[in-house]
């Protein structure tokens, strides 16, 4: 008995569409795992490995309205360590993330910041918006802007 052949055309681009489905949604998870790994980081105040994480021209950095930026290495920790001392953190939440669409080098996600208020028990909420680009070590911090 003979068995049906498919059409070397056919197996191909179904071949293509197996593999890209998985690295998509590989890619997908990946930017994932990056931004819940950076709310653990700002949870934690750790400003040395969220420094750490910079791309490699340095970050911009807006913090209350004032930019910073790019700033590299030891100037990047010392700005998010003043950060981090002058806040008391009470939650990171991640947001959503996504791609840049026409430049899969790029993308940007959202953390949800509660912060208490100094001096009180009522806390306040930013949005710290987080560009990110893709290097050869991985995703990496472009952008920190922190929105009121």
């Amino acid at each position: 008995m003979r068995r049906p052949r498919m059409h070397p055309l056919t197996l191909a681009v179904l071949m293509a569409l197996v593999t890209a489905a998985p690295a998509a949604a590989q890619e997908a998870e990946d930017l994932n795992g990056v931004m819940n790994t950076l709310a653990a980081l700002w949870t934690r105040g750790d400003a040395v490995r969220l420094a750490d994480y910079g791309a490699a021209p340095g970050l911009d950095l807006e913090i209350h309205g004032e930019m910073l930026g790019p700033v590299e290495g030891r100037r990047a920790e010392a700005a998010l360590r003043q950060l981090f001392e002058s806040q008391q953190t009470v939650a990171v939440i991640p947001g959503r993330s996504t791609r840049v669409v026409g430049a899969e080098d790029r993308a940007f996600g959202e953390l949800t910041w509660t912060v208490r208020v100094p001096g009180s028990l009522a806390t306040e909420r930013s949005t710290v918006f987080v560009g990110l680009v893709h290097e050869a070590s991985g995703w990496r911090i472009s952008q920190i802007r922190i929105l009121p």
